[in-house]
């Protein structure tokens, strides 16, 4: 669908799920939009990236949204920023939150980790979102809940908490890529038993990989710690992940020998260990399904 979108939408009081996703709307949406959706539930406006003109929120700093019983929030490549949108924080029942690539180029604000007690799913890919990785994240995430925790390509400062196992014991999905971080990597990442996912790359991490814990993660797919400045030696633990299909080490300063036995190592598909210090190239004998 295109043209605009009808401002008479917002009075239709009863409306529990609103979705406007993937279509080619040539206009704004302001606050007339959603004056009556009071009963808004879902609310889905994802917007397709390739399109030359994204959707834009024109919405006052001071609005007060109806829809204080909203569960998901899909926004993906809309445009809401630069700023952080304030109305967001009438919102505490909200367990979904989808703000990729929607132009902020702002703060967290202070309120946004401790409101929504929750959440489960955070998504603010491909932003311009600056300062350290909040406080409330890493020591007073009001959500112990939060099971994906997309952050990749801002500008986020700081460190990865050591008690990340603490305050996120449910999380699955980890990625961070492509921000500022730095420091070491906290040996509690081990003790995320539900993670799958691991994404730190493109940051200023350094230090030595944890050693013996990464056997513990049971369901660990994939480690992406490439293009940061690690060192030492690759934990043995970290190849009997049992789980693990992709692991990327690329670009950092890893040293040592590598395991001979690696073709015996359960579902790994892809391994990329370019770019480091690594002392002698093992006889492996990987087999064909292996991409190096």
């Amino acid at each position: 669908m295109n043209g605009a979108i009808p401002k008479s939408l917002g009075q239709l009081s009863e409306l529990e799920l609103l979705d406007l996703s993937l279509n080619a709307w040539d206009s704004e949406l302001t606050e007339d939009h959603f004056a009556n959706l009071a009963n808004l539930r879902l609310l889905f406006i994802s917007f397709d990236e390739k399109l030359p003109k994204p959707l834009f929120f024109n919405l006052s700093s001071n609005w007060v949204c109806p829809f204080t019983e909203l569960s998901d929030l899909d926004l993906t490549n809309c445009q809401l920023g630069p700023i952080f949108p304030s109305w967001l924080q009438n919102l505490n029942r909200l367990g979904n939150i989808m703000l990729k690539n929607v132009g902020i180029s702002d703060k967290i604000p202070n309120w946004f980790p401790k409101i929504y007690p929750s959440l489960q799913f955070l998504d603010l890919s491909n932003n311009q979102i600056s300062g350290k990785v909040p406080l409330e994240f890493r020591n007073g995430l009001k959500s112990t809940e939060i099971a994906v925790l997309n952050l990749r390509g801002n500008l986020f400062s700081g460190t990865i908490p050591l008690n990340i196992n603490e305050t996120m014991p449910n999380l699955q999905f980890l990625t961070l890529s492509n921000n500022l971080i730095e420091g070491s990597i906290p040996s509690s990442i081990c003790n995320l038993k539900w993670l799958t996912i691991v994404s730190l790359s493109s940051n200023n991490l350094s230090g030595e990989l944890p050693q013996e814990c990464w056997k513990d993660l049971q369901s660990l797919e994939v480690i992406d710690l490439s293009n940061n400045h690690l060192s030492g030696k690759v934990p043995i633990s970290i190849w009997s992940a049992p789980q693990l299909s992709i692991l990327s080490l690329s670009k950092n300063g890893f040293s040592g020998n590598l395991p001979p036995n690696l073709k015996t190592l359960g579902p790994l598909r892809v391994i990329d260990l370019g770019e480091n210090s690594f002392s002698a190239i093992c006889q492996c004998g990987w087999g064909k399904g292996f991409h190096t």
